[in-house]
């Protein structure tokens, strides 16, 4: 985690707990998750691009996430 913190690497992602734990139990919450299995399924909502990488090649994904030319490329997710 070191590399992480001396890079400027930015981490992004999306964290649903507290709207989760409010709506358990609404028919809201279920409607999204109906809409979203459906996209999945006709094809519609795809991962991006990606690779797989064992958390203790993290050094090599680091640096894939951060090619020279820019941002390019595919994400890099770390299997713990």
């Amino acid at each position: 985690m070191v590399a992480c913190l001396d890079s400027d690497v930015t981490l992004r992602g999306f964290w649903m707990t507290r709207w989760n734990k409010e709506h358990f139990n609404d028919s809201e919450r279920q409607q999204m998750v109906d809409d979203l299995f459906q996209l999945a399924q006709s094809g519609k909502l795809k991962p991006p691009d990606n690779t797989l990488v064992p958390f203790a090649d993290y050094i090599v994904a680091l640096k894939n996430a951060m090619p020279k030319e820019g941002m390019l490329g595919k994400k890099q997710i770390l299997l713990f």
